[in-house]
C-alpha cells in the first residue's frame, strides 16, 4: 500500500509504501498533478517517499514502480485548494 498526505504550504506528498505490511525498500512513486504533469520521487530504504513541487489542486493519479514483483496498491489524498 502507499499511504501519505499533503503538506499544503509546501505542496508535497509524503508517505510510506508497504507490501505485506513491510516497507518496499526501493523503487519510484509517480504522481500526476492537477497540471497534468508527472512528478517522481524515489522510495527510500525505509519505504518512505516525498514528492515535491506539486501544484495546488487534486492529484489525478499515483503509481508505484519497484523491481519487487509483488502487487502494490496506492492511495493519496487531494491537497486543500
Amino acid at each position: 500500500s502507499c499511504t501519505g498526505g499533503f503538506d499544503a504550504p509546501a505542496r508535497e506528498l509524503a508517505g510510506t509504501v508497504t507490501s505485506g505490511g513491510k516497507p518496499v525498500t526501493f523503487g519510484t512513486v509517480s504522481v500526476v498533478g492537477s497540471d497534468g504533469k508527472t512528478y517522481h520521487a524515489p522510495i527510500r530504504p525505509d519505504g518512505t517517499y516525498t514528492v515535491t513541487g506539486l501544484p495546488a489542486g487534486p492529484v489525478k493519479g499515483v503509481a508505484v514502480s519497484s523491481p519487487n514483483p509483488v502487487p502494490l496498491t496506492a492511495a493519496a489524498a487531494a491537497p486543500p485548494q
